[in-house]
Formats: C-alpha cells, structure tokens, sequence
C-alpha cells in the first residue's frame, strides 16, 4: 500500500475566448507536507486546453500542458496529450469525456499510461 501523500496547491484557473475558439490554463504549485521521502515532492503543473465551440453547446478541445517535480525538473518533467468534449445545454451545467495519454512526451514519459475521464459540473449563481 502507497502512503499517504498530503500536500497544499495553489493555482489559479484562467480562461480566454475569442469567437469559438478558447484557451483554458489551471496552473498551480504543489508542496507535498508529509511523506517527501517516498516521493511526496514539490511540483509545478500547468495543464492546457486549446477548445474549439463545433455547435452551440458542443466544445472540442486537445489537452496537454507540462507537469514535474522541481527537484528534478531537469528529468522529472511530463507533457500530457488528450481529447475531450464537453456538452453544455444550459449555463448552468456541463457534462463531458476527455481519454488520452498522462504522460506521453518529455524525459519521464511512458506511453503506457492511458486516462478516461467523465465529468459532470455545476455552476450556481
């Protein structure tokens, strides 16, 4: 069994429009506060999305950005590469599918790590 692994981020999400084409970047610094020595390591994650609206609630949108561990940013970096879609038939909820690779350029790549996600959101007021 893997340790626990407790840690604090702090980021920010940003996003840009201009027509139907859209930019999405949710940087953030993670400081690991236990466990540092069974690879609980500080890390700067800066994932991107490039989207592109294809209908009037339909976004398509390729994801990829830069994750790595400051200690051994140098080795220790990652770029993802996925494709999502996300479906928002009101302003008030979004749902959605992105599968791709976590881990699929930089010095600690492998291709062998897959990821399917599926989400569901909602936004009060």
């Amino acid at each position: 069994m893997d340790p626990a692994k407790p840690a604090v981020a702090v980021g920010a999400l940003v996003r840009t429009t201009r027509g139907r084409w859209s930019i999405t970047t949710d940087p953030y610094l993670r400081v690991g506060l236990g466990n540092r020595e069974a690879g609980n390591r500080d890390a700067l994650v800066v994932p991107v999305w490039l989207g592109v609206r294809l209908g009037g609630s339909v976004e398509l949108a390729v994801h990829t950005g830069i994750d790595g561990d400051l200690a051994v940013w140098r080795d220790g970096w990652h770029i993802p590469l996925g494709l999502g879609v996300e479906v928002t038939p009101s302003r008030a909820i979004a749902f959605g599918i992105e599968a791709g690779f976590t881990s699929l350029l930089g010095p600690q790549n492998t291709g062998d790590q897959r990821s399917v996600t599926v989400f569901a959101s909602w936004r009060g007021r």
